[in-house]
C-alpha cells in the first residue's frame, strides 16, 4: 500500500472513530485487482469496516459491530485473498437477518493478519455472549432477583417494589447501553454492580 493511500484511508476511517476505537488490522486490494480506487477491510476494536472509495473523493463504508458479527472467513484465491464476513442485522419490524459482506483481491499477507485478529475479537465476543447468555438464564430460573417479588422487605410498612422496579428499569436500560457499544465492558459491569448493591 503506498504512502499516499494509507495517508488517506487513516484519515477517512480516523474521521469515523468513536471515542477509544482504534484500528488494529487493515487489509488492501491488490493494485492488480484495482489499481486506482482499491477497497479494504478494516478491524478496529468495536467493529469490521469495508471501505470502497469512490471517484470525485466520495467513499461507501460497510460497518458491523462486533457483537453483530457472527463469522469472518479467510479464504485465498489466484489473484489474491478473500475476506467474507457474516452478520446479524435487525430489521425494522424486529426481525433479524443475517447479512454477508466480501472482499476480493486483497494482499495475501494482510488479509492474514487481519483474519487473526477478527478471529480473536470474535472468540472474545463468544465468550462475552456466552456469560451474558448465562447470566440471562440465571435470572430467568430466579438465581437473581429483577423484581422486588422475592426479595425481603428491608423498611417495613415500605413497599419495595417500585425500588425494584426501578432497578430494573435501570438494569435493562444499562444493558441495551452496552449491547449498542456506548459503553465498555469494565463500565457495563461497574455501573451493573452498583444497580444491583442498592437492591
Amino acid at each position: 500500500m503506498n504512502d499516499d493511500y494509507r495517508n488517506r484511508l487513516n484519515e477517512e476511517i480516523g474521521s469515523i472513530l468513536t471515542s477509544g476505537e482504534t484500528i488494529l488490522a487493515v487489509a488492501t486490494q491488490n493494485v492488480i485487482n484495482s489499481p486506482i480506487n482499491r477497497d479494504s477491510a478494516v478491524v478496529t476494536s468495536r467493529r469490521l469496516i469495508i471501505y470502497r472509495p469512490r471517484l470525485l473523493g466520495r467513499m461507501d463504508l460497510d460497518d458491523m459491530l462486533w457483537q453483530d458479527v457472527t463469522d469472518v472467513r479467510l479464504s485465498s484465491k489466484l489473484l489474491g485473498a478473500v475476506i467474507q464476513v457474516t452478520a446479524k442485522k435487525k430489521l425494522p419490524t424486529g426481525a433479524v437477518e443475517a447479512v454477508q459482506r466480501r472482499i476480493d483481491g486483497l494482499d495475501r499477507t494482510a488479509a492474514r493478519k487481519l483474519y487473526a485478529v477478527a478471529q480473536e475479537i470474535e472468540e472474545q465476543w463468544r465468550e462475552k455472549n456466552r456469560v451474558r447468555q448465562m447470566e440471562e438464564e440465571r435470572a430467568r430460573a430466579g438465581g437473581v432477583y429483577l423484581s422486588g417479588q422475592n426479595l425481603p422487605n428491608l423498611n417495613p410498612g415500605q413497599s419495595g417494589t417500585s425500588t425494584a422496579a426501578s432497578v430494573e428499569d435501570r438494569l435493562r436500560k444499562l444493558k441495551s447501553l452496552h449491547e449498542q457499544g456506548l459503553i465498555t465492558d469494565a463500565e457495563y459491569e461497574s455501573r451493573k454492580s452498583q444497580i444491583i448493591a442498592e437492591l
